[in-house]
């Protein structure tokens, strides 16, 4: 079966979720109109922004692989942001729409989304394209996706940037395949494969 069979089988499967779609979206929306006022649109590549619209686009069409590959992503960052707001970062009402609302419509939706194929692997292509978009598009001085430089809160862990940027990558690909076994043991799927 052909990458476009394979999709329109997905944005043509019958789902009863697909208006929870609007939620994340509404999120994503809200976080860009926060950076547009602020004038820091970049921050729009975060992982977890990028995840939002994924899981919008993933119950809209009803594509299992990408609303259980965004919900990863957002669970994967959500003990991230809670540590980040221990340590003195603001917290604003479309992160917690983002960390807690979005995570919230992931793991509902995640048994009726029929498991293709394993997510994890697709959320280390999304760490890496974020990553390269991270360093393309926005400013060092915002450290987006600490794409630039290391972490403070870390820093003294680490003696090079590319070192830092490898274990982030091993990190997250093996908390990434760790949610979604745990995940599928927690909540299997309601159909067979």
């Amino acid at each position: 079966m052909s990458t476009w069979q394979t999709l329109l089988r997905c944005c043509a499967a019958p789902t009863t979720h697909r208006w929870l779609g609007l939620l994340p979206l509404a999120a994503l929306s809200w976080a860009a109109y926060d950076y547009w006022r602020g004038d820091k649109l970049e921050n729009l590549l975060w992982v977890c922004d990028v995840a939002n619209l994924m899981l919008a686009i993933g119950l809209i069409s009803a594509w299992p692989t990408l609303r259980r590959t965004a919900t990863v992503l957002v669970l994967f960052g959500t003990p991230l942001w809670i540590w980040e707001l221990t340590v003195g970062s603001a917290c604003s009402i479309h992160s917690v729409a983002t960390h807690v609302g979005s995570a919230l419509v992931g793991v509902v939706t995640w048994r009726e989304a029929v498991r293709q194929r394993p997510c994890w692997k697709w959320c280390t292509v999304t760490f890496v394209l974020t990553f390269l978009a991270t360093r393309m598009w926005t400013p060092p001085g915002a450290n987006v996706n600490v794409a630039f430089a290391v972490h403070p809160g870390v820093a003294s862990l680490f003696t090079s940037f590319p070192l830092y940027t490898v274990t982030n990558l091993l990190l997250g690909s093996l908390a990434a395949f760790g949610l979604e076994k745990g995940l599928i043991k927690t909540l299997p799927d309601r159909t067979p494969l």
